[in-house]
C-alpha cells in the first residue's frame, strides 16, 4: 500500500493482479509478426553463413536472431516478472501503478480516458484506459495507442474498481 500519498489524497483501493497473463491484446498482432520476423532473420542468417560472407554479416545475424527471440518470447517472459512486483492504488485524485520502490506511473481521474473491463469467470479482470483497436493504433499521429495505454492488469473484482473509479471522477 503507498503511505506517502500529499496531503488531501487519499487511497480507495489498493490491489495487485491475481495472477499474470503471458497475453495481452496486443500480442495478438505482436507475435505473430515477431515469428515471421524471427523466421526471416533465421533464414537470412544460415544463408549468409553458408555463403562464407564474413564475420560483420554473422555477427550482425545473430544480433537480429537475439532481437527476434526477444520479441517472439523474451517480452512476455519480462512482461510476467514485470506483474510479480506491480501494487495498484486508486486514490480520490489519481490511479497509480507501482512496479517497484523507485518506479511508479499514475495518471490522475479527470485525464484517464473511459475505462473498459475484461472480466474473467471469476470476477478478476483488466481495466484498460484508451484505446485498445489496432485500428485506432494505425491512424494515431503518435505511431501506437498502444503506448498512451494504462492498464491494471488481472486484478480482482475488477467491474468493482472500475465503478469506484468511474465514482470518483465524477466527484
Amino acid at each position: 500500500m503507498i503511505t506517502d500519498l500529499p496531503a488531501g489524497e487519499h487511497a480507495l483501493w489498493t490491489g495487485s493482479p491475481v495472477r499474470y497473463p503471458l497475453f495481452d491484446r496486443q500480442d495478438a498482432v505482436l507475435v505473430p509478426f515477431s515469428l515471421v520476423w524471427c523466421g526471416l532473420v533465421v533464414y537470412w542468417t544460415i544463408s549468409a553463413l553458408k555463403a562464407s560472407h564474413g564475420w560483420f554479416f554473422a555477427a550482425w545475424g545473430m544480433l537480429l536472431v537475439a532481437l527476434g527471440l526477444y520479441m517472439v518470447v523474451g517480452r512476455l517472459i519480462v512482461r510476467q516478472v514485470k506483474l510479480r512486483k506491480v501494487v495498484y492504488t486508486v486514490t480520490n485524485l489519481r490511479v497509480i501503478i507501482r512496479s517497484s520502490a523507485r518506479q511508479e506511473e499514475s495518471r490522475y481521474l479527470g485525464q484517464l480516458p473511459p475505462p473498459t473491463v475484461t472480466e474473467s469467470s471469476d470476477g478478476s479482470g483488466t481495466i484498460r484506459f484508451g484505446s485498445t483497436s489496432l485500428f485506432h493504433s494505425l491512424r494515431s499521429r503518435r505511431g501506437t495507442a498502444w503506448e498512451d495505454q494504462f492498464v491494471l492488469y488481472a486484478i480482482p473484482q475488477a467491474r468493482r474498481v472500475r465503478d469506484l473509479i468511474l465514482t470518483a471522477t465524477t466527484r
